[in-house]
């Protein structure tokens, strides 16, 4: 599943609940998981292709 598709579905899954400090919290530690999970290293020397292209456009 997409990164996209995971934080979308930690809304959905709470919408109509009323939100409270636990649910908040729980979302928070539930997104940060999803985003932690989604990131993958890089090797040493690779550049992005941001990096590369050096156009400065951001």
């Amino acid at each position: 599943m997409s990164v996209h598709k995971s934080i979308a579905q930690v809304f959905e899954n709470n919408m109509g609940n009323r939100l409270t400090p636990e649910l908040a919290g729980g979302m928070i530690r539930s997104l940060i998981d999803i985003l932690a999970a989604g990131v993958q290293p890089r090797p040493e020397g690779e550049q992005s292709q941001e990096q590369e292209n050096g156009n400065g456009v951001v």
